[in-house]
């Protein structure tokens, strides 16, 4: 009798956390905004029910994978839809035999077929890991007590139990889910119609009717959509998010540009090399679905501790079918070690992501709290990750008789209508020190990597030192110099000239995030290896992990050597989390034990990072490693609430003949006890203002 009633209430209770949901809850915006699909009836089902799930996970979180796949409609892949239809049915069938227990007790027969269905997908799940996996799971602990139930006419115990795994497996799943996009579609992001040059006369196609040696025009602002050689124009292109390179590329006729690229100024007529599958971007599109992911690897904690007591608890089952007869079996079956963990330890997964992503910290991949309190090295990209997009003011040198407010004021001016981001440095540092802007008098002629303007009656020209060539501004040795050891240092040069004479020079270097500092220090401060590696030169990288006291860095990198960094260090025994923001970075981003990306990073990064910091903020990093901490150790509480019942019930049936009575208060006893333990609220701002 206590048994049934604490199976009823544990039914009832998970069945009410799992349907949980305002019935008020309004629609988002986007819903009145964009159109959306037509759905069947049966697919409006599944969005119902894995809204219900959700909101377990929270809202916030909810919105954070929104704002990142663009208000797309949500797509519930088939195997969750088989989940869904699982867990319903076993919950139907749990109520109708709890309620023919209670009203007719010998009609329960009638739901022995119903349970036979269902007893089918632990069988399945045994048999995938026995045979194709060699290895024994907690599946064929559920496949044998469910067999066993039903022949000992124990049809309640059979249809709870099926009611349990169903949970569990939903649970287990969703809380494993990556919440990722197909890897094919990374790096379609640019426009579908492209410009040719076709007997003179511009032309738009669509890009999948490109050919080799077709020329494509690209102007200012846009993204280069092929791999491809400069016939005409001269150029200023931001290559960083595919080289890692800090300062924009000077280019012109003959040199290579790269798809996904963009141009900052100028006009380009290209010769198109390779466009589609065959560009760069897209091969380490290639590489990356190839790339085996060394996460995978990883099984949740609770799988583990309840896989490993499959043998003994099959073992002491049958020791106890002499002792307590058919009902000690199966309640020693019923009490494998670990087994109520397959149920609290995915609601704690699901409890720490909801909490995370009201610190703006949205964690795609549940599995990865498992691995966090093993992260012993860091290894951060520099370009985008370390450093902001925009640069900031450093130096102003002079070459004439105008003043530095004269010279940023000028420049200032020169580029008030462009937008890319060292305008955007210069105009922030003019407002920054209050300037008052001279009016540009007639409108701007981008030539190339430069740019001239009438500005108080004179000539003015900003740019780099080939355009000021280009344009015939005599530039001194000084200037040749300045320009050399800016550059040896990573920092950008945009020379001013005024009247037709070089008037000054105004460097910029990478503008750091402001939590960059803090970061590393509170990384330290754990005991945590941290590296830099960038694509950009060795100076300014060594130069930046001076500056923040990284313990090692690795410059010049390619794509492919940043993940082999990443393998190299995972071999020598350590636990790698990765933080990048590049297409470049997307492989070493899959290779490694944790991977971290920032909102507003490339579709690629945010794709296969695990984890998205909302806000950008580094100073997360500590919190998240906290968390994983926090996590490790309500996980502990978890077996022990779920190992200590287990015990006690199986000690009862081999010591004092005990059956499936007592194993089932004891059951119930440690359900209850480890979801309490895993739902209970969790102090992350604590965390947080531990490291500020």
């Amino acid at each position: 009798m206590i048994a049934s009633l604490l199976a009823v209430v544990t039914v009832s209770y998970l069945t009410a956390r799992l349907a949980k949901v305002s019935n008020h809850k309004e629609k988002p915006l986007h819903a009145y905004l964009l159109p959306q699909p037509q759905q069947t009836l049966a697919e409006d089902c599944h969005a119902a029910f894995e809204q219900k799930i959700d909101s377990l996970l929270g809202t916030r979180r909810e919105q954070h994978l929104e704002t990142l796949n663009g208000f797309a409609p949500r797509q519930i892949s088939e195997a969750t839809k088989q989940d869904n239809r699982y867990l319903v049915v076993a919950a139907l069938n749990a109520g109708i035999t709890i309620a023919l227990g209670a009203v007719a007790p010998l009609w329960l027969i009638l739901t022995v077929p119903l349970s036979l269905y269902l007893v089918r997908r632990p069988f399945q799940d045994a048999w995938q890991s026995l045979v194709h996996e060699r290895r024994m799971t907690v599946a064929l602990v559920d496949a044998i007590a469910v067999s066993a139930a039903i022949l000992a006419g124990f049809w309640q115990v059979t249809a709870i139990g099926l009611f349990l795994y169903a949970v569990a497996l939903k649970l287990l799943n969703t809380s494993k889910q990556k919440s990722r996009q197909q890897l094919g579609g990374l790096f379609m992001r640019v426009s579908t119609c492209v410009w040719v040059q076709r007997g003179g006369v511009e032309t738009e196609i669509n890009i999948a009717d490109l050919q080799e040696d077709d020329v494509v025009v690209v102007r200012s602002g846009e993204i280069i959509p092929v791999d491809g050689i400069i016939l005409q124009g001269i150029a200023l292109v931001d290559q960083r998010i595919l080289t890692g390179e800090s300062q924009p590329a000077e280019k012109q006729g003959g040199d290579d540009v790269f798809a996904f690229t963009l141009l900052l100024s100028g006009r380009l007529e290209l010769k198109v090399c390779k466009s589609g599958q065959q560009t760069v971007a897209a091969r380490i599109g290639d590489i990356l679905q190839k790339t085996a992911d060394y996460k995978n690897q990883h099984e949740c904690r609770a799988e583990q501790i309840a896989d490993r007591a499959v043998a003994p608890t099959l073992l002491l089952s049958v020791l106890a079918l002499p002792i307590s007869g058919m009902s000690g079996a199966i309640g020693v079956l019923w009490s494998c070690f670990g087994y109520t963990m397959r149920i609290s330890s995915p609601m704690s997964v699901m409890n720490f992501l909801r909490h995370a992503s009201e610190q703006q910290i949205l964690i795609k991949d549940g599995m990865a709290l498992d691995v966090l309190p093993g992260i012993d090295t860091v290894i951060f990209d520099k370009t985008g990750t370390l450093t902001e997009e925009q640069p900031e003011l450093h130096l102003i040198h002079r070459f004439a008789q105008h003043t530095d407010n004269d010279i940023l004021a000028f420049a200032a001016a020169a580029e008030h209508r462009q937008s890319h981001p060292i305008a955007s440095a210069i105009i922030t540092a003019a407002q920054q020190q209050g300037l008052s802007l001279p009016l540009a008098e007639h409108s701007h002629c981008q030539v190339g990597y430069g740019i001239e303007v009438c500005i108080a009656g004179q000539a003015t020209h900003i740019g780099s030192t080939r355009f000021m060539e280009s344009v015939g501004i005599a530039l001194p040795e000084m200037a040749i110099h300045i320009q050399t050891q800016a550059e040896s240092q990573g920092h950008s040069v945009v020379m001013l000239a005024i009247g037709g004479l070089l008037a000054g020079a105004i460097e910029l270097r990478p503008q750091l995030r402001p939590s960059a500092h803090a970061t590393v220090q509170a990384l330290k401060a754990r005991g945590i290896h941290t590296c830099i590696i960038s694509g950009d030169r060795e100076t300014p990288t060594r130069n930046l992990a001076e500056k923040l006291g990284i313990d090692d860095y690795f410059a010049n990198t390619l794509p492919e050597q940043k993940a082999q960094i990443a393998q190299r260090l995972q071999a020598e025994g350590r636990t790698v989390c990765f933080i990048g923001d590049g297409i470049n970075d997307a492989i070493a981003l899959k290779q490694a034990d944790i991977s971290v990306s920032l909102k507003g990073a490339t579709t690629a990064a945010t794709d296969t990072a695990q984890i998205i910091f909302m806000d950008g903020d580094l100073s997360h990093l500590p919190t998240l490693i906290d968390m994983g901490q926090q996590f490790q150790k309500t996980q502990h509480q978890n077996m022990w609430i779920s190992v200590v019942p287990a015990a006690i019930s199986i000690s009862g049936i081999m010591l004092l003949h005990g059956g499936l009575a007592l194993a089932a208060v004891m059951f119930y006893l440690g359900m209850g006890l480890s979801v309490r333990n895993a739902i209970q609220p969790i102090q992350l701002s604590n965390l947080k203002n531990h490291d500020n």
